[in-house]
């Protein structure tokens, strides 16, 4: 699958994903077994890690040869639509809640108070110059 590697943005994408996939699913365990944040976060990295070895002991990476082009690339722009409305609150200094996309977009625009111009100032000018870099 050498269009992960095309350039660092796209291969920055999943990595993200699988960030924000593993804070939802440690905030709703955490929550629900009553234990603490660190211990689950334990609990999942070796569950993840003993399948994953599981996996490469057993020689499944060839499934990945069944993912089309099309489908990667909508795995990875549709990442990147998640990261970005997922910092849109942020980016205009509102409360930022919500797991899922239509939760995210729903509370940014029902959110009360203002957009904070000082966060809004500072987010645009990061952004220009990052844009810059490339």
């Amino acid at each position: 699958m050498h269009c992960l590697a095309r350039g660092r943005r796209l291969s920055v994408g999943p990595v993200a994903i699988v960030s924000i996939l593993s804070a939802t699913a440690i905030k709703e365990a955490t929550a629900t077994l009553n234990t603490g944040a660190v211990e689950t976060m334990v609990t999942l990295t070796v569950l993840v890690g003993l399948c994953l070895t599981l996996l490469g002991l057993f020689r499944f990476g060839f499934i990945a040869n069944f993912l089309s082009r099309p489908v990667v690339s909508g795995f990875i722009s549709a990442s990147g639509v998640v990261i970005a409305a997922s910092q849109a609150p942020l980016l205009l200094g509102l409360p930022a809640n919500g797991d899922t996309l239509p939760d995210i977009l729903y509370n940014t625009f029902a959110a009360e108070g203002s957009v904070s111009s000082a966060t809004l100032m500072l987010g645009a000018i990061t952004i220009h110059f990052s844009s810059l870099l490339d």
